[in-house]
């Protein structure tokens, strides 16, 4: 069981940026899948600057885009997650714009009104703009580490670091929560 979560939570965490289009990676049409960048600083610039696009292009998808806290306020109890605990993304993005963010946003918005015949948005992606500023992109990572460690809890340290959010350089980071 814990090496099917690990394999779950590993999903999560290769998302250092945006990944290509794959058919039936994501509920939306853009179809992403976690990221083509991966973790450890082993990463070319092409491949960086590929995932860094797809992020772009999924915040700049008309009608498909939100600003994350306000996507997740509570007054919006027609808004889901394909999976997760909207409080707790509530105060990791509080936390990453304290830490410098300029901006997180909930992106592949799916209308679920056609399938509900009711009010209703879902997704399971939020792109993080990561800051420019080292001291505030420390930070943003060290937040995003501290989200996921409780996910890896009794998961030995080395196979922790291979899917820790690590910094390569990148303008954006991808939250799936696509499991």
């Amino acid at each position: 069981m814990r090496f099917f979560t690990i394999l779950a939570v590993a999903g999560f965490l290769t998302a250092t940026g945006c990944g290509d289009a794959q058919p039936g990676a994501s509920s939306g049409s853009s179809n992403t899948t976690s990221s083509t960048v991966t973790q450890g600083g082993k990463n070319s610039s092409a491949e960086i600057a590929s995932a860094d696009k797809n992020c772009l292009d999924l915040i700049n998808e008309k009608g498909k885009v939100a600003e994350a806290r306000e996507w997740l306020d509570p007054k919006h109890t027609h808004h889901v997650l394909w999976s997760g605990d909207k409080q707790q993304l509530r105060d990791l993005f509080n936390a990453l714009y304290d830490a410098g963010a300029p901006a997180v946003h909930a992106v592949d918005i799916s209308d679920l009104s056609d399938l509900t015949k009711q009010p209703g948005e879902m997704t399971a992606l939020f792109v993080v703009t990561l800051p420019d500023d080292a001291g505030a992109r420390e930070r943003v990572f060290r937040r995003l580490v501290e989200y996921w460690k409780p996910f890896f809890e009794g998961t030995e340290p080395e196979d922790i670091k291979e899917y820790t959010p690590t910094d390569v350089g990148q303008k954006y980071y991808l939250l799936n929560l696509d499991l």
